[in-house]
C-alpha cells in the first residue's frame, strides 16, 4: 500500500479548514483558541476516505495567517500533494504569495489549485480570480495544475476535487519502505496509560512495533510500545504514513516539535551544513554573507547565519553556495530541501537543498571546496559516494553513513559501493573508506618518511610505528596507516618486525668515521672474547658519550657482529658462538652443569659467566632446573 498526505496551503480565511472538514468529515481546528477565534493557529490532521485499497491518504491542514508560518511549514515538509486554495471573494493575497515561494522551495512536485467560496461571487468574478490566479502560478509547478471552483456550503467541486486528488495520487511513486526511518516530529503530548506520545509523517522507511528509535538531538533510545495511523492501532507503518508513536522511556520534556525519530544511529546532528541557497527575486536588497536567518528544516526552527562561499552578498533572484552555521544542532540529511526567513522583520527570504549534512567549516572563495559541492549537488550516485569519500582525506568516512550523506538508500549504496571497490577507487580499511588517491598520497608519505628516517639514522634498523606516524605529521586514521603498511609488505616494500617499520633495502652499513669507530670497538671487545671491557670501560676507551657508545654497539647487534647479554654487557658474535660450543660440549659429556662448573670450564668470572649462561638460556639452547643447567631437547 503507497502512502501519501496531502497539504493544505493559502492565506488566513480562505476556507482551508472548512474545505478539509468537506471532504474528511473532520474538524482539524482542535484548540480552544482556534475555535475562539475562528482562525487555525496550529497544524490539523484528518484522513482521506478512499476505497481503494491501493493507497492511504492523510491530510495536514496548515495555518494561513502570518504569524503561524513557522507552523505552516512544520505542517507543509514532506507532503506529497497540495490542494492550494484561493478564496473567489478575495483572491491573490500576501500569505497566498509567501506560501507559494514556501511550496516551491520545499520542491512540493503535485498540486491542485483549489478556488474556495465561489457561492460568494458571480461567475465573471470567478474567471477573474482563476486568471490571476494563473498569473501567479506561471513558471511554477502548478502552472499547469487542475483547477477546481469549490463551495463548501452548496457542495460545488466537491466530488470534482476528490476526484482529482485521487488521480494524481494514483499517479505519484511510493516511498521506499526499506530506507532509513525518519520521523520529524510536528506534536508531542501525553496519554493516560501510554505514556510520551510523537507524531509526525514519516518521511522515509518504516517502523514496527517493539523497534528501538534515537530521538535526535538529545540523543536517546527508546521503545516503540504503540504505533496508530489515524487513530487505528497497527503493527507496522512506512514512508508516507501520518502516525502518532508511543514511547517506552522518554519523558514529555524531553522531546519537542523539530525533534527527530531515527531508526538507526547513522545520523549526527550537527551545527554547520553545506547547502546550496536560492534568494528569492521578491526581495527587495541582497543577501549579505553572515546574515543571522531563520532556518527551517521539517519541523524544526534554528537561528543560524548564512555563510556565502562563492561571494560576497546573493542579489535578488540568485543562487550559490553557502554554509548555514547554527546556533542548536539540527538533524538533516543530503537533498534535504529547507527554507530560510529573515530574523526581522520575520519574512521568507528564500531556501536550498542540503549538500553536506555534516559539515566541517568551510573558506570563501576556497575552489577545492566548491568543486566538491558542485559534485555533490549535480553528481550521479556513485560520483557523489567517490567525492565524500575523498572529502573525508586520511581520517577515514565511516561508510555507514552513506545514506545520510548520499539521500540514497542503504540497498543502492551498499551495491555502488561494492562496485567503486571492486574498481579499487575506494579502499576498505578495517571498517574506515579512503580514496585511493588519499592512499597512494599516503603511501608517498610513508616512503618518503622511510627514506628520511634512515638517512638521519644509518645505525637504526628501522622506526617505530608510533614515532612513523608522528614524522608524517597531520591528522589521520591509524587505519589507513596499517593498511598502506599492509600494502607495501604484500609488495616487498616495506618490513615490519619488533615493532619496527623499515624499508625492505635498507642496511645497516658503517661507513667512514662510523665504520672506523665501529671497528676500533671490535677490536676492543675480541681481545678477550668471554671477558670484554663493560660499559663503562668501552666508553672511557672510545673516548666517547656513553649514548653514541650505545649507537654504535646497537648497530653492530643489528648486522650480527655483537651480541647484548646484559646493559653493560656486550659479546663479539664469535665469542658468544664460541660459549655456546663450550657449554654444549660439557653438558653432553656430563649431562648437567652447575654455574660454577660451567663458569669454570669456560674460564671466565662470575661477572660473565652468569650473564652468558642466561642468554644462553634465552636462546633455547639450555634450560635451567634447581641448580642445573641442561641441554634443551
Amino acid at each position: 500500500m503507497r502512502n501519501l498526505v496531502i497539504g493544505t496551503a493559502g492565506h488566513i480565511d480562505h476556507g482551508k479548514t472548512e474545505l478539509v472538514k468537506a471532504l474528511t468529515g473532520v474538524d482539524t481546528d482542535r484548540l480552544k483558541e482556534e475555535k475562539a477565534r475562528g482562525i487555525s493557529i496550529d497544524l490539523g490532521f484528518a484522513r482521506f476516505p478512499v476505497e481503494d485499497e491501493e493507497f492511504h491518504l492523510g491530510v495536514v491542514d496548515v495555518p494561513g495567517h502570518e504569524a503561524f508560518i513557522r507552523n505552516m511549514l512544520a505542517g507543509v515538509t514532506g507532503i506529497d500533494l497540495v490542494l492550494f486554495i484561493i478564496a473567489a471573494d478575495e483572491g491573490v493575497m500576501p500569505q497566498t504569495i509567501e506560501h507559494l515561494d514556501i511550496l516551491r522551495l520545499l520542491a512540493v512536485k503535485e498540486g491542485i489549485l483549489v478556488i474556495t467560496k465561489a457561492d460568494l461571487v458571480e461567475e465573471d468574478w470567478l474567471e477573474l480570480v482563476v486568471e490571476e490566479a494563473r498569473d501567479l502560478m506561471r513558471g511554477t509547478f502548478l502552472e499547469s495544475a487542475p483547477v477546481v471552483l469549490t463551495s463548501t456550503r452548496t457542495g460545488r467541486g466537491l466530488e470534482e476535487l476528490k476526484t482529482a486528488i485521487l488521480e494524481i495520487a494514483r499517479k505519484a511513486g511510493a516511498r521506499s519502505p526499506e530506507d532509513l526511518f525518519r520521523l520529524p516530529v510536528d506534536r508531542v503530548f501525553t496519554i493516560k496509560g501510554m505514556g510520551t506520545v510523537v507524531t509526525g509523517t514519516i518521511w522515509s522507511g518504516s517502523i514496527e512495533l517493539d523497534d528501538t528509535v534515537t530521538i535526535l538531538p538529545v540523543n536517546r533510545s527508546v521503545r516503540v510500545k504503540g504505533i496508530q495511523v489515524h487513530s487505528e492501532d497497527r503493527n507496522r507503518a512506512s514512508a508516507g504514513s501520518r502516525v502518532a508513536m508511543a514511547l517506552s522511556g522518554i519523558s514529555r520534556e524531553e522531546i519537542e516539535r523539530g525533534s527527530t525519530a531515527l531508526g538507526t544511529d547513522d545520523w549526527f546532528p550537527s551545527m554547520m551544513v553545506d547547502a546550496f541557497v536560492t534568494y528569492l527575486s521578491r526581495n527587495t536588497r541582497p543577501l549579505e554573507s553572515r546574515t543571522r536567518i531563520r532556518f527551517h528544516l521539517a519541523t524544526q526552527e534554528v537561528m543560524g547565519r548564512v555563510v556565502l562561499l562563492e561571494k560576497k552578498r546573493l542579489a535578488e533572484g540568485d543562487s550559490g553556495y553557502a554554509q548555514i552555521r547554527l546556533e542548536k544542532p539540527v538533524v538533516t540529511r543530503w537533498g534535504d530541501h529547507f527554507v530560510v526567513r529573515s530574523y526581522s522583520p520575520v519574512t521568507t527570504i528564500g531556501g536550498g537543498i542540503i549538500l553536506v549534512p555534516f559539515a566541517a567549516k568551510r573558506l570563501a572563495a576556497d575552489r577545492r571546496g566548491l568543486e566538491f559541492l558542485e559534485t555533490v549537488r549535480c553528481g550521479k550516485t556513485h560520483e557523489i559516494i567517490e567525492s565524500v569519500v575523498r572529502e573525508a582525506g586520511y581520517r577515514g568516512y565511516p561508510g555507514r553513513r552513506l545514506p545520510v550523506d548520499t539521500g540514497v538508500g542503504p540497498g543502492i549504496t551498499g551495491t555502488t559501493l561494492e562496485g567503486l571497490m571492486r574498481r579499487g577507487v575506494i579502499l576498505d580499511y578495517k571498517g574506515e573508506l579512503f580514496h585511493r588517491a588519499i592512499a597512494e598520497e599516503m603511501r608517498g608519505k610513508v616512503l618518503s618518511g622511510l627514506e628520511t628516517y634512515h638517512r638521519e639514522n644509518p645505525l637504526q634498523r628501522g622506526v617505530k610505528r608510533e614515532e612513523l606516524r608522528y614524522r608524517i605529521a597531520g591528522v589521520f586514521s591509524g587505519d589507513l596507516l596499517d593498511g598502506v603498511l599492509a600494502r607495501l609488505m604484500e609488495e616487498g616494500v616495506v618490513e615490519v618486525a619488533e615493532g619496527e617499520v623499515k624499508l625492505a633495502s635498507h642496511r645497516i652499513v658503517l661507513r667512514d668515521s662510523l665504520g672506523e669507530m665501529a671497528e676500533t670497538l671490535l677490536t676492543l671487545l675480541s681481545r678477550e672474547p668471554l671477558s670484554p671491557p663493560d660499559l663503562g670501560k668501552l666508553t672511557a676507551a672510545m673516548g666517547l658519550g656513553k649514548g653514541k657508545v650505545l649507537e654504535l654497539l646497537s648497530a653492530l647487534q643489528k648486522i650480527g657482529r655483537v651480541v647484548k647479554v646484559e646493559e653493560s654487557i656486550w659479546i663479539v658474535a664469535e665469542g658468544m658462538e664460541m660459549a655456546g660450543h663450550r657449554v654444549e660440549e660439557y653438558l653432553r659429556k656430563n649431562g648437567k652443569g652447575s654455574a660454577s662448573e660451567l663458569r669454570e670450564f669456560l674460564n671466565v668470572s662470575r661477572k660473565y659467566a652468569i650473564p652468558i649462561l642466561e642468554h644462553l638460556d634465552r636462546m633455547g639452547v639450555t634450560y635451567r632446573k634447581g641448580d642445573y643447567r641442561y641441554l634443551k631437547g
